[in-house]
């Protein structure tokens, strides 16, 4: 067993053997259990190399360096203690470099020059220190919740592009040099011939390659090459090359590493700080003599996941959508889910939350969200919030994000049928439940947003809804202000989630306790926010500038528009004159419409099929954070993004039409959507095996429905109005609707 601070690889007789430290709190470790299977008679040399950051980041902590390592054989043991022996890695650049993001981590520069087979059997470490003991570091153990994720093949990879440029200075960050660099571009053969790098014209003092991964990937940077010693070639990896190269630098970050090469063969992997992306840029400067390419690539490191259940319909579309959205789900899934791998590999509970529910829909991988709930419910603040991403300790905090966590919590009750988790954190949802009550505004009876010096008063990447970090409240815009829609009902679904988990765990004091709570603060904020004048609800009491598509879907989605006031509000968001919404809330779109008539439904469709067609027709592989694709963010959007793979969860929830009523499927609801589709037939996964879906549409709008299920399961069947159920057959078993 083995654990670490941050990450480790393990080696035994100079062959990886097993790598990944689980991202947890330093207080709490999880170990990772090897098979040591290769043990050869005699003397074995079980060698690590470890990573400590030093510093706070989103997706790793500052924490005391440490392995704690235990070899058990037979009767024996053999652990970390002051006999073992540790050095500084001689080609890693050690100490502070310039950050790839605040959230990664820091670039790297490898000197190839200094490479030791460290990790063999003859090595001499007759230098290296005796090991030291940090005798008031002990953390609680246990075993790691996931299994460990294997190295896989590397990707393929193509140059695509290649050139001359001319290199004016080194100074900055490698991915400011990268950046700054003059290029030339030519046909590719007469740049890198064969593999083999062609002479520099006079006019310039370095060459460029730009090699295509295909689609987005994610893992380690591989480089394998011949060359002279002394080589210098900075790694860049972008997710496109809109403009010309890869997007090496933007506004502070950095996304490229360097490699100083050795004479002879280079066999580069970048351990620790896996990427994301789709092109990798090399920039070689310092270049004396032939260089010739092998690889240039990345290594792969996919999540292991079953086969997603099938789908398949008369719209080829609709089968690439959700193509497109499975694959953005597995570059984003990981030790946890992640909210993009290129920019921060961060878990965040509103992101995850809905990567969680499409993925129930694809892989049933309840165990997978279970570790993500678990993991960010044990980043808990005594202020009654969970910490931004987990695990961290950065300071911001969006209150949204904990709210959304009560409702993950319950989904993942409702799809797996498990409630240890509701169990674990009951007394925790209690605390957080009154913390976010003390808000109350005793002259309106609605919830005060929390300390805009303290918190980021996030709900969306739009104008008026993106909040501010310790900016006070927004300029130009009074105190008044500090009671908002959206944080009101997000706070009225965190009540609606907590009163079911307090019913499926039995607390029936709290479930009364709650309820009218709930049912006021309902009734209350439909009043208040509600305009007449625009025949829909206000973001802000009294700021008729202040309106938003994000606000009304809530709305409907948490059925709180009363019968007389929705054909306004449905007006009111085809008018245009809403602000728009972007892709994180597009599961409240949905379930909100789809309560509604036949013409809304077609509306939640084409409005979903029409921005995600879009970025198919531009090459799109994953789908990005947010409609403004690369550009978004000061050039740093993020082209993918799995909060945004919407249609993993909507063809199997309304086309397939298969929902939960109550936990682990025991009773389900299917209700068919068709659409302008006249054939659909998939699965859908459930903890008791595949329930499996077949319709057809006849002439007159109505359906032939098949469903088969697992045994045990209880089928209910219902209908859109303008989708008539025809025909039923259950389990091979033919009944007249």
């Amino acid at each position: 067993m083995v654990a670490a601070n941050w990450d480790f690889i393990a080696y035994l007789n100079g062959k990886e053997v097993g790598r990944g430290q689980f991202p947890d709190y330093p207080e709490q470790k999880t170990y990772t259990v090897i098979d040591l299977e290769n043990l050869r008679p005699g003397a074995n040399v079980l060698a690590f190399l470890v990573y400590n950051s030093g510093e706070d980041f989103f997706a790793m902590l500052k924490a005391p360096a440490a392995l704690l390592a235990q070899l058990s054989f037979d009767d024996n043991q053999i652990v970390t203690d002051s006999s073992w022996k540790c050095h500084l890695h001689h080609a890693f650049n050690s100490g502070i470099m310039p950050k790839t993001t605040v959230q990664l981590g820091f670039t790297t520069n490898y000197d190839a020059r200094c490479e030791e087979d460290w990790t063999a059997l003859d090595y001499d470490d007759s230098q290296w220190n005796l090991a030291s003991i940090n005798s008031t570091y002990k953390p609680a153990l246990s075993p790691r919740p996931l299994p460990s994720i294997p190295l896989g093949e590397r990707a393929e990879s193509n140059i695509v592009k290649s050139g001359w440029f001319s290199r004016k200075k080194e100074t900055g960050s490698f991915a400011e040099m990268v950046t700054s660099d003059l290029y030339t571009f030519a046909p590719q053969n007469e740049v890198a011939s064969n593999g083999k790098l062609c002479q520099i014209p006079e006019s310039f003092n370095g060459a460029i390659l730009i090699a295509d991964l295909g689609k987005e990937q994610v893992g380690f940077i591989e480089v394998e090459l011949i060359s002279e010693s002394g080589t210098i070639i900075d790694i860049s990896h972008g997710e496109h090359i809109e403009d010309g190269i890869v997007r090496a630098s933007v506004g502070g970050r950095n996304f490229t590493d360097r490699l100083i090469c050795r004479k002879g063969k280079n066999s580069y992997h970048l351990p620790f700080r896996r990427i994301g992306g789709r092109y990798l840029q090399l920039n070689l400067t310092n270049i004396s003599g032939n260089v010739e390419f092998i690889y240039i690539g990345l290594r792969k490191w996919d999540l292991p996941l079953p086969e997603a259940a099938p789908f398949e319909c008369d719209y080829s579309s609709a089968v690439e959508l959700r193509e497109v959205g499975l694959h953005t789900m597995r570059m984003c899934m990981h030790d946890h889910y992640e909210d993009c791998p290129w920019r921060e590999q961060g878990l965040y509970s509103y992101d995850s939350r809905n990567q969680m529910i499409f993925g129930y829909y694809a892989w049933g991988n309840y165990r997978f969200a279970e570790t993500s709930l678990d993991l960010l419910g044990n980043g808990f603040n005594s202020d009654g919030h969970l910490n931004l991403c987990a695990p961290t300790h950065r300071s911001v905090i969006i209150p949204i994000f904990s709210y959304v966590w009560f409702t993950a919590l319950y989904e993942n009750y409702l799809y797996s049928g498990k409630d240890a988790l509701l169990r674990k954190f009951a007394q925790q949802l209690k605390v957080m439940i009154n913390q976010a009550l003390a808000l109350k505004d005793s002259r309106t009876g609605l919830i005060k947003i929390p300390d805009p010096e303290k918190y980021w008063n996030f709900c969306e990447w739009v104008d008026g809804l993106e909040g501010v970090i310790n900016g006070g409240v927004e300029e130009g815009r009074p105190s008044s202000f500090e009671i908002q829609a959206p944080q009101n009902l997000y706070i009225y679904e965190m009540l609606s989630s907590y009163i079911k988990i307090m019913h499926a765990i039995g607390d029936f004091s709290e479930v009364e306790r709650i309820t009218p709570i709930r049912s006021d603060l309902g009734q209350t904020l439909e009043k208040y926010f509600w305009s007449e004048q625009n025949g829909c609800y206000l973001t802000r009491h009294n700021s008729e500038f202040c309106l938003h598509e994000h606000v009304q879907y809530l709305m409907l989605a948490f059925d709180l528009v009363p019968d007389e006031k929705k054909s306004r509000v449905l007006a009111a968001l085809r008018s245009g004159k809403l602000t728009k919404l972007t892709f994180s809330p597009l599961l409240y779109m949905v379930n909100g419409l789809f309560k509604q008539s036949s013409v809304e439904q077609e509306y939640a469709v084409e409005a979903i099929n029409h921005v995600y067609e879009s970025m198919l027709k531009q090459g799109a592989t994953t789908f990005w954070e947010t409609d403004d694709g690369a550009s978004a963010f000061g050039d740093a959007g993020s082209l993918c993004h799995a909060w945004s793979s919407i249609h993993v969860y909507y063809y199997g929830a309304f086309v397939l039409g298969v929902r939960p009523l109550t936990a682990g499927f025991q009773t389900f609801e299917v209700k068919p959507y068709a659409g302008k589709l006249n054939y659909a037939k998939g699965s859908v996964p459930t903890p008791a095996g595949e329930i499996q879906i077949e319709w057809r549409k006849g002439s007159d709008n109505s359906l032939e429905l098949k469903v088969y299920h697992p045994a045990g399961l209880t089928p209910q069947i219902n209908s859109y109005e303008n989708f008539p159920i025809n025909k039923v057959y259950i389990n091979k078993i033919k009944k007249d609707a």
